[in-house]
């Protein structure tokens, strides 16, 4: 028998939930009844399938009262968004608070631009200095908030922690960088 090189390696790759594990992890969580479909894909796009985000998610939706048992399960009630789960946006956060100066100035220029970006793009928008550009950019790739997808776009791993992020900064420093991003761009 041939060894997991993920398990010598102390490192489980797992993937994200799809729509029907979604379904079963919030069901599980609410005394084993069914959740409505639209309620299960709430849950998907919202979380990106991430386990700990459909728990908070879950729990936030219960804690405000917007859940609701029907007939065919629970759903929610209500509309809109449903903000970053606080334990989520600690927790990157914190990440991004243990980082130097430029890796941070990087992750931010990240959050505030959202999709993959064009390396050079992410650099400019961050304002750091010339010499700061390479070593900021590598710890940030370091941190594992960011990818790299080797077409030399970088963008985060998830959008709940690009949100952190860009939910974490003053509005004076949002404003700030998404000027930068609008004059370079």
């Amino acid at each position: 028998m041939t060894p997991d090189p993920s398990i010598e390696s102390g490192r489980t790759g797992l993937g994200p939930l799809g729509r029907a594990q979604t379904a079963r992890l919030a069901s599980s969580m609410l005394g084993a009844v069914g959740v409505e479909r639209a309620l299960a894909d709430f849950l998907q796009h919202h979380s990106e399938g991430l386990p700990l985000a459909v728990e908070e998610s879950v729990r936030l939706l219960s804690d405000r009262g917007q859940l609701v048992r029907g007939g065919a399960g629970w759903r929610r009630a209500g509309e809109g968004g449903l903000d970053v789960p606080p334990t989520v946006r600690d927790s990157v956060l914190e990440r991004v608070d243990r980082l130097d100066g430029p890796a941070r100035a990087v992750l931010r220029a990240a959050a505030v631009l959202a999709d993959p970006t064009p390396e050079p793009l992410l650099l400019d928008v961050s304002e750091l200095p010339e010499a700061e550009r390479i070593g900021g950019l590598s710890a940030a790739l370091g941190s594992g908030l960011v990818r790299h997808d080797g077409d030399g776009h970088v963008s985060f791993h998830h959008a709940l922690a690009a949100r952190a992020v860009r939910g974490g900064l003053p509005e004076i420093e949002r404003g700030s960088l998404h000027g930068a991003a609008g004059l370079i761009l």
